[in-house]
């Protein structure tokens, strides 16, 4: 299911190094993504998110971008 996005930071154009994996970081299961209808969608959205809908996709998206933003909103 989805993790809350203000937990995590991603930093899109910076690239790291790849640190070795260890045999317990092969048996690490990815959770498949999960379909939902809009109405699920709109259910499930909290206050700060929105729904972004286009022909070929429908995404859940936070309104402020920028984590910096979000958290000064909060305050």
């Amino acid at each position: 299911m989805w993790a809350t996005v203000s937990d995590a930071e991603w930093y899109v154009c910076g690239s790291a190094a790849t640190p070795p994996l260890s045999e317990s970081d092969e048996k690490a299961r990815i959770i498949p993504k999960t379909v939902m209808s809009l109405e699920e969608c709109l259910e499930y959205i909290k206050e700060d998110e929105y729904v972004e809908v286009t022909p070929k996709s429908m995404r859940m998206r936070k309104v402020l971008l920028d984590h910096l933003e979000r958290k000064r909103a909060t305050k």
